[in-house]
């Protein structure tokens, strides 16, 4: 994971041999109704859970993967959904 010169978060993710770039902003970008920074709490983003699992289930990329509710509803800012994504994903094996 890194951030680039305009504060975007991305991380690098490797699908099936090919490299693609999972940029968070952009991703949680399309759901949420008002602009953001990490420090945003996810209401005053206008993301609500069934947009948090939405996001889950895109980024999780495997269809199998399991979404623990418990840690989604811990979730209270955007930083905080950041790094519960990232962790997603790593837990599917899909970050490289």
């Amino acid at each position: 994971m890194h951030r680039d010169n305009i504060g975007t978060t991305s991380a690098s993710v490797n699908l099936d041999g090919m490299t693609a770039q999972l940029d968070l902003d952009s991703t949680i970008a399309r759901y949420a109704t008002a602009s953001f920074d990490d420090d945003t709490p996810l209401l005053d983003a206008g993301l609500e859970s069934l947009s948090l699992l939405r996001l889950a289930v895109e980024v999780a990329a495997d269809d199998d993967a399991e979404i623990d509710a418990t840690r989604m509803a811990g979730v209270r800012t955007i930083g905080e959904l950041k790094s519960w994504l990232l962790s997603l994903s790593a837990a599917d094996g899909i970050l490289t």
